[in-house]
């Protein structure tokens, strides 16, 4: 049996309406652009906290550790956590891509079955704010490039599920541009003023 590829998958004709199914059913489903099942690695976290966070793929070593942004980048992401009062626990954290590609990039074929997986959780965990970490999930999600996305408040619409998203730098850049942490600061700031009005 090989691996359903992009073209071959209508999503919405497969997927399941709850979040608990819908999150098993990623673990296993036979699709190509998910990566190899022994690989991905799940949601994690509350989905019922109201803040949802995006990031592109696992980073290496995490496929090991069973966790995404583990490591030296899961240190400085739970500070940024930390910094807005939140925890691992108190978020709700997916991967557009549940594995880590070989060439590090998803391709860019897959990258609209990517984009629809990732909606159809958003909206099944309908949080309050999304948090776009990195530029491929930024480009997926709103067509930006995450420097032109930064600064304001995206609408994220898709089935009836209206949700405000920020947009900042994953922590495995913020480790190589230290300089970029006050960027990212400025973003956590408007992420959390948004929750808050």
């Amino acid at each position: 049996k090989h691996p359903v590829a992009a073209a071959e998958i209508k999503p919405e004709d497969t997927r399941p309406a709850t979040l608990p199914a819908y999150v098993e059913w990623l673990k296993t489903v036979d699709i190509a652009a998910l990566g190899p099942v022994h690989l991905r690695i799940p949601a994690s976290g509350n989905a019922a906290s109201g803040l949802m966070i995006i990031v592109d793929m696992p980073e290496q070593g995490d496929e090991s550790r069973g966790a995404l942004l583990s490591g030296e980048a899961g240190l400085l992401f739970e500070r940024m956590l930390s910094a807005i009062g939140r925890d691992r626990d108190s978020v709700y954290t997916i991967a557009l891509s549940p594995s880590r590609p070989a060439t590090t990039l998803a391709a860019e074929q897959d990258m609209p079955l990517l984009k629809a997986l990732a909606l159809h959780h958003v909206k099944l965990a309908q949080p309050k704010r999304l948090w776009l970490m990195g530029n491929a999930t930024s480009r997926a999600l709103l067509g930006l490039d995450a420097i032109a996305a930064r600064g304001c408040l995206h609408q994220i619409n898709h089935e009836g599920i209206n949700v405000e998203a920020v947009v900042s730098f994953a922590p495995p850049f913020l480790l190589k541009n230290p300089l970029r942490k006050a960027a990212a600061w400025a973003d956590m700031q408007a992420l959390v003023k948004g929750m808050n009005s």
